[in-house]
């Protein structure tokens, strides 16, 4: 018989009762597999911890300002919805932002508490709040020991074991530094409300009055490096958002479910915020610019009067004759053109006041373009929104130097360079129609000369009271438009559902396939061995 004749006969012929028998005879050695096996999943299931997921839901709303004019609803919000809810998707998912959220919640400082295997997040649970030190630097990622001797009392306890140097970090400027350290444990005992001078931690430990102390209650404080902390929140958030759709959906996943609930009602409260800020940004500007002009003409205002004033009790004038009243009156109705014309002339100052102290046109002042008639300048600033609005949208997810921004600024500076070209023929209009109104008035004016000394005087003097008393009044009615606009502007982000803990479980998973493993994992050997 050939040999090969030989091996098939033997695959044949394989012996399985005598295999069975020979993995069985191995029993003792497969029990204490699977125990110690099992025994081992065990452990690992007991000891993994399952996070929590939350939501809320926005919806994004085109709520425009009733007190708009005509003119400027056509470019406010350039857009429409659908780019602002993009913009703010951008926003919400932004560095940026979340920075924003961890630092108004002090999300670096983590309040811990020993559980039976790990250090479990107490955050909204613990019993007292650390006030940090400004300017201070606080060590990171070393837990601090708190154990409370009385409700009053404690000790602090810094485990520095093999350590010469920690790492900390000030807070406030987001500086991280080395700081030396003797080696060992450092133990200290504190009062509440007592301030903690140290080269690695500053502050004061205040208590939550409505929870109350055990004797002998650890705790424990670690600081976590900001940038750090931004990521780890940052990369468990989403925003869901369907095509078309104004609402949002705002998620995020952490182990601790009361700072789920805070970090997304503060990241809709800031976004929110920012929100209303960015659209009260012209108005606050313009408030700012006319208070500027309303304490120059004011301070004329105020010098004329009392020039009127004294002039009168001088010369015992109160009243002006019957003779000049005609003259007046076609004074007056000269001024009130010319006023008109002044009106229209702050309008385009407001205006290019804006366009020469800005940078970023993506809301539009919505008082700007009131006013102002003419079509080239209505044009021109739609155009620089359109391309702001684009600007900012791709600052978002492009590199700040991308070749693109610098060809949007150039096409912004050359529509801003036409736009003062438009405002300079405007004002030269206004300015020579003005002129020629002041030869009108000049001329009458010329008719005083026939007057009495005395009342061509006094009509001067009135005469320039008027004038600075109509400019302003008229800067004072624009600065009441825009404290108006801004007092009515209202936020486009409505809140539809905020983060709520209403018991929500945690996301577990079925972690029993792990025993099947542990068994096959224990047979395994001896099965190779009986074979």
């Amino acid at each position: 018989m050939s040999d090969t004749e030989s091996q098939e006969s033997g695959q044949l012929n394989f012996d399985f009762k005598a295999f069975i028998f020979r993995v069985i005879s191995y029993w003792k050695w497969i029990a204490l597999a699977l125990i110690l096996f099992i025994y081992i999943v065990y452990h690992q299931n007991i000891r993994r911890e399952f996070p929590y997921t939350l939501t809320s839901q926005v919806s994004i709303q085109d709520d425009k300002n009733p007190l708009f004019t005509s003119n400027t609803s056509l470019i406010f919000n350039y857009g429409g919805i659908s780019g602002k809810v993009q913009e703010l998707v951008l926003n919400l998912k932004s560095r940026k932002h979340h920075e924003k959220v961890v630092d108004s919640l002090n999300l670096h400082l983590n309040y811990l508490k020993q559980g039976r295997f790990y250090k479990t997040d107490i955050y909204g649970a613990q019993p007292f709040r650390f006030i940090e030190a400004d300017s201070a630097q606080q060590v990171l990622n070393i837990p601090i020991k708190i154990s409370f001797t009385s409700p009053s009392r404690f000790n602090l306890e810094f485990n520095f074991e093999d350590i010469t140097s920690v790492i900390t970090q000030n807070f406030i400027t987001k500086r991280v530094k080395s700081v030396p350290v003797t080696s060992g444990v450092f133990k200290k005992t504190y009062s509440i409300d007592e301030d903690i001078n140290l080269p690695f931690l500053s502050g004061k430990f205040t208590l939550r009055p409505e929870y109350q102390f055990k004797s002998g209650d650890e705790y424990f404080l670690q600081f976590k490096e900001f940038n750090a902390t931004v990521s780890s929140f940052n990369s468990s958030f989403n925003v869901l958002n369907d095509k078309n759709s104004p609402l949002l959906t705002l998620v995020l996943t952490n182990k601790n479910k009361a700072k789920i609930v805070d970090y997304l009602n503060t990241c809709t409260f800031i976004l929110d915020r920012d929100q209303l800020i960015k659209k009260n940004e012209f108005a606050t500007k313009t408030i700012a610019f006319i208070d500027e002009q309303l304490a120059r003409v004011k301070g004329q205002l105020t010098t004329n009067a009392d020039s009127l004033n004294d002039y009168k009790k001088k010369n015992k004038i109160f009243d002006i004759r019957q003779e000049s009243s005609i003259l007046s009156g076609k004074i007056e109705d000269l001024k009130r053109n010319r006023e008109e014309l002044r009106k229209s002339r702050v309008s385009i100052d407001i205006l290019e006041n804006y366009l020469v102290n800005s940078d970023d046109f993506t809301n539009f002042p919505a008082p700007a373009l009131e006013g102002i008639t003419e079509g080239n300048i209505s044009s021109n600033v739609s155009q620089i929104i359109a391309l702001s609005v684009r600007k900012s949208n791709l600052e978002k997810s492009l590199k700040s130097n991308a070749a693109v921004f610098l060809d949007i600024d150039r096409k912004i500076k050359a529509l801003k360079t036409v736009l003062f070209e438009n405002i300079s023929a405007v004002n030269k209009t206004i300015d020579s129609q003005i002129k020629s109104i002041n030869g009108r008035i000049g001329s009458l004016e010329n008719s005083y000369s026939f007057l009495p000394e005395q009342q061509q005087e006094l009509q001067a003097i009135e005469r320039r009271y008027l004038l600075n008393e109509a400019t302003y009044n008229l800067y004072l009615a624009k600065r009441g438009e825009a404290d108006l606009i801004k007092a009515s502007n209202v936020s486009d982000i409505q809140i539809i559902e905020p983060a709520k803990d209403t018991g929500q479980g945690k996301n577990t998973v079925n972690l029993n396939i792990r025993y099947v493993f542990a068994v096959f994992a224990a047979f395994m050997p001896f099965v190779l061995l009986g074979a």
